[in-house]
């Protein structure tokens, strides 16, 4: 019988992780705490003493051990989070694309060469890649689909029913909720002490749209169009990046967003 994995693209099932022991689904995406979630999943079945429990679904799901499990999981929780996408590929250019020794081993050096080829750079002369090149990339270079594809296509939270729609920027709350659901409270509380929640601040997000031409960034905008949509996030200078849309409606701040570094809840305008 054929199970509502089995229908899903590629790039979704190599990004969701199954605990067998917990009964969880966790779809990660790079650079909305994808990589730390997974880290610190590891990190708590070591912890445990398990070093097998968890699985990728890419793998799993073809299996009849996989294909039973699954039939047989009727209270599997499933989660994810999401970013803002802006700030999304802000944290990626960022960590991967500023230092040019450091681009040049990403991705086995793949998307260096086509972010080149794309922007018709000459590969000698390059000093520094700029934001609006990396944006290019972005936007229409195949190996970008891998770490920064667009985050409904890889959740598909239309076909898989998730019971926690996690949001990077209300983190703190959320990460609550899955130590309760998915960890059991059980877990030592120094595995959380490396967690930390970035979030770029609105001033730097502008001054790097503003280094790229109004073309490329309606481009980006038009690629990650359901993201914005899906999540309700919205684009710099429309209310107060990077607080989802529904920020400005409640007029409250997030508990999460409370230091010195955001605007006030009186600073944000209609």
């Amino acid at each position: 019988m054929t199970n509502e994995y089995e229908k899903l693209p590629e790039v979704s099932l190599n990004n969701m992780v199954i605990d067998k022991q917990r009964n969880y689904l966790y779809t990660a995406l790079l650079g909305a705490f994808g990589t730390k979630w997974s880290k610190l999943m590891v990190a708590v079945n070591k912890v445990d003493g398990q070093t097998d429990n968890l699985v990728k679904m890419a793998r799993f799901v073809e299996t009849s051990a996989g294909k039973e499990f699954i039939a047989h999981s009727k209270n599997l929780f499933k989660f994810y989070f999401v970013r803002n996408p802006l700030d999304r590929v802000i944290s990626g250019y960022y960590y991967y694309f500023v230092d040019l020794s450091y681009a040049a081993q990403y991705l086995n050096g793949v998307a260096l060469k086509e972010l080149i080829k794309i922007n018709n750079l000459n590969p000698g002369k390059i000093t520094q890649i700029t934001f609006e090149q990396y944006l290019k990339w972005i936007i229409s270079g195949e190996s970008a689909i891998k770490h920064f594809g667009v985050q409904s296509d890889i959740i598909q939270p239309c076909a898989v029913k998730y019971n926690l729609n996690g949001i990077f920027e209300i983190l703190t709350m959320e990460r609550l909720i899955v130590a309760n659901n998915v960890l059991d409270l059980k877990t030592p509380r120094s595995i959380f002490t490396t967690v930390r929640d970035l979030t770029y601040l609105t001033q730097e997000a502008r001054t790097l749209v503003k280094t790229v031409t109004p073309g490329v960034m309606e481009e980006f905008y038009d690629k990650y169009k359901t993201d914005y949509q899906t999540w309700n996030y919205s684009r710099p200078g429309h209310w107060f990046y990077p607080y989802p849309a529904f920020v400005k409606h409640m007029r409250l701040p997030n508990p999460n967003m409370a230091s010195n570094d955001w605007p006030k809840v009186k600073d944000i305008k209609d």
